[in-house]
């Protein structure tokens, strides 16, 4: 399995929610008891670099690969302070260039996932506020996909437990910065093959999927009276093994 991010990923991201603020198990917004809501989020990215060890090197055969993910999640205040996140995940992978690529895409449900995330502290600091707030949560398929389908994949194929922290300060009349961090703890996924290599030769189908740490460095602001939020951030994620591919 990968050991190092793709390079060249862009992407778009879009958030419609219903009735109340949308949150992510990656930020500092929570429901109040009671309190519940619906995000339809959707994300864009593509890519046409990657790295072999140190080397950054294109490939024609795969060309640029594309990928589409649409993401209805509910959001459930079980208490003021812990939030009850759920999600499923649409993807779709594809060549992006009609003249490259050499492999068909996939498409379909990715894992279920499932969040706690709990708010630790929510004080007044000067001319903002500090939130630090931890999440926890498990994913886990929903479809038989083919997650050894690389690059075209649409998922790991794995059971995922996840331990995130989050910090934020956000000014009283500004924007706020936020930062998190979190290990992805991972299980194994099954091949439709029954041999391959991963510094030495494996003669099973079922591959033990890295462990990852993930980082991620945002600035935004709320507008409109809070109704619209606008962020600029910079995401990380490294497995802790593997091959160099």
């Amino acid at each position: 399995m990968n050991k190092y991010l793709l390079s060249g990923l862009s992407g778009l991201t879009f958030l419609i929610a219903f009735p109340l603020t949308a949150q992510t198990p990656y930020d500092a917004v929570m429901m109040k008891q009671k309190e519940f809501c619906f995000a339809l989020t959707y994300e864009q990215g593509s890519w046409d670099h990657y790295w072999e060890g140190t080397y950054l090197r294109t490939n024609q055969t795969v060309a640029t690969v594309s990928r589409r993910i649409v993401t209805p999640m509910l959001a459930i205040g079980i208490l003021d302070k812990l939030n009850l996140l759920v999600g499923v995940p649409y993807v779709k992978t594809e060549s992006s260039e009609p003249n490259g690529g050499k492999f068909q895409g996939a498409h379909g449900f990715q894992d279920l996932s499932i969040t706690l995330k709990y708010e630790i502290l929510n004080r007044q600091l000067g001319k903002g506020k500090l939130a630090l707030l931890t999440a926890g949560g498990y994913g886990t398929p929903t479809t038989n996909y083919l997650s050894d389908y690389r690059p075209y994949s649409i998922g790991n194929g794995t059971n995922e437990f996840s331990l995130r922290g989050i910090a934020q300060y956000k000014l009283d009349k500004g924007p706020y910065l936020k930062m998190m961090g979190g290990h992805l703890f991972r299980g194994q996924t099954k091949a439709e093959r029954d041999y391959y290599y991963n510094n030495g030769s494996y003669y099973t189908a079922w591959m033990d999927v890295p462990d990852a740490w993930e980082y991620c460095v945002a600035l935004g602001a709320w507008l409109l009276d809070n109704s619209l939020k606008i962020e600029a951030n910079y995401y990380s994620l490294k497995s802790t093994s593997g091959d160099d591919v």
